[in-house]
């Protein structure tokens, strides 16, 4: 199965076997495609050539279910040398549209063979007897059927596939810059091609034993993998698919007031990313929602939002980040988040005009890390902000200047928030949502300032 590229020339035919009397087989070409070059479309003419002719011995050449886009002479095959024993045969040849062609005025007769010489034109019953095995076998213990056989990629175009092939489960597809494929016992290796879609043709990237290829070092395009049979043959290729090179977002998280994790300086920060992204092992990344809510149809309603934690960032979505301060890159991702998120956010890596954007902003202010009314200017490139949308409109009345914050929560509680006050505040008790009271009279959780310092202590 494989392309036979004509060139416009003067005694133009595609083959001139040389094969000896005891060879059974000589030239077998099968479900194969008779074509000219490119740039010879204009110029090769219909029934300008033949399928072959004599060259010593006693030549044999066989085409089966052979696709023609132009056609050869009528009569197929032509002269040379005289008085050969001729073994030229022909079956359910094809034009361009895939129909059968008439063979009747298919003949060897021009070529002059000797006595004895084949009819050109197979019957069905003759036809069925060229096979892989009786072809490509021997007496040598050789067994063509298992090495020579070809290895189709189930996802392949229908045309592209051989009648006499193994099909292969291929299940082709990428994550992240990984693209992968299921296994064939049969198959020796694999080979990665990427379309040059400057020309149409695909061109060879490598070949590898595993099922998995990394194209981290690759370009953008469309990529696809066929697999090879124990004797190098390339069987059908697997779909294309599309692989977008994106390089990792690169996140600076500063420390916040005094925060400290095992000696090591930590803060908090946000981001919206224009791809979907992992998360980095070192940092957590909270999907947020109302308050004991997991939908993203809730509006916060009493100054405390949910904080979920997350392994991936979906595109144009906002997050809360919490980690080492320092550097930590986002890499990108084929795998989405699953969990929603309230926060909106800038997936540009420029500052974007807050101008009619009313929302409010990740801050280390008068009640402790929270989310604060917004007053500036521009938001900053690649973060996320809370909307005044998603915010009763009591809420936003009560927000409308920075004595107050939208704390968070991280789930599950287990019954203990985990709001960070990092910027004193007064003395006293204060209520999980930050209002401060007399006295701790109701069950619940409490913050206790005193000296300067937090601590959570939960009446039963």
């Amino acid at each position: 199965m494989c392309n036979l590229i004509l060139r416009d020339r003067a005694a133009n035919n595609i083959a001139a076997p040389t094969t000896q009397a005891m060879q059974e087989w000589g030239y077998v070409f099968n479900y194969c495609t008779i074509k000219p070059e490119a740039d010879q479309l204009t110029l090769l003419k219909d029934k300008n050539w033949t399928l072959g002719r004599p060259g010593n011995h006693s030549p044999a050449c066989t085409f089966l279910n052979t696709r023609m886009l132009i056609e050869p002479r009528p009569y197929g095959w032509t002269k040379k040398k005289a008085n050969l024993m001729l073994r030229f045969h022909e079956y359910n040849s094809m034009n361009a549209s895939g129909n059968k062609l008439s063979l009747d005025a298919r003949s060897i007769a021009l070529c002059v063979p000797a006595a004895g010489s084949d009819e050109c034109v197979l019957s069905d019953v003759e036809a069925a007897s060229y096979n892989v095995r009786n072809v490509l076998g021997g007496d040598d213990g050789f067994e063509p059927n298992d090495l020579c056989c070809q290895i189709d990629a189930a996802s392949a175009n229908d045309e592209d596939k051989d009648a006499n092939s193994l099909t292969w489960t291929d299940n082709i597809s990428i994550e992240d810059n990984l693209l992968t494929w299921d296994d064939e016992v049969k198959a020796m290796c694999y080979f990665v091609f990427k379309l040059d879609e400057s020309t149409g043709k695909w061109t060879y990237v490598d070949n590898i034993t595993t099922t998995s290829y990394d194209l981290s070092k690759h370009e953008t395009g469309y990529y696809c993998v066929r697999a090879a049979n124990m004797r190098g043959g390339l069987g059908a290729a697997t779909k294309s698919v599309w692989y977008k090179k994106l390089d990792p977002y690169v996140l600076t998280i500063s420390q916040t007031g005094d925060e400290m994790v095992d000696g090591k300086p930590y803060g908090w920060s946000t981001i919206c990313l224009p791809f979907n992204a992992r998360v980095p092992e070192e940092v957590t990344v909270y999907a947020a929602t109302a308050h004991n809510s997991q939908s993203a149809d809730d509006k916060v309603s009493d100054y405390l939002m949910t904080l979920t934690p997350v392994t991936v960032t979906d595109s144009l979505k906002g997050y809360v980040v919490y980690g080492p301060a320092g550097e930590h890159s986002f890499s990108p991702t084929s795998l989405t988040s699953g969990k929603p998120t309230i926060l909106e956010g800038n997936a540009t890596d420029a500052p974007l005009s807050a101008l009619n954007i009313h929302c409010y902003v990740l801050a280390d202010k008068n009640w402790g890390i929270g989310f604060y009314r917004f007053t500036g200017s521009y938001l900053a490139a690649n973060r996320a902000w809370l909307p005044y949308s998603v915010v009763t409109d009591n809420m936003n009345e009560s927000l409308s200047t920075n004595a107050r914050a939208i704390s968070f929560e991280i789930a599950p509680t287990s019954g203990i928030s985990s709001v960070h006050y990092n910027t004193p505040l007064p003395d006293g008790i204060y209520t999980i949502d930050g209002k401060r009271v007399d006295s701790m009279t109701q069950q619940g959780v409490y913050v206790v300032r005193k000296n300067g310092k937090s601590s959570k202590i939960i009446r039963n």
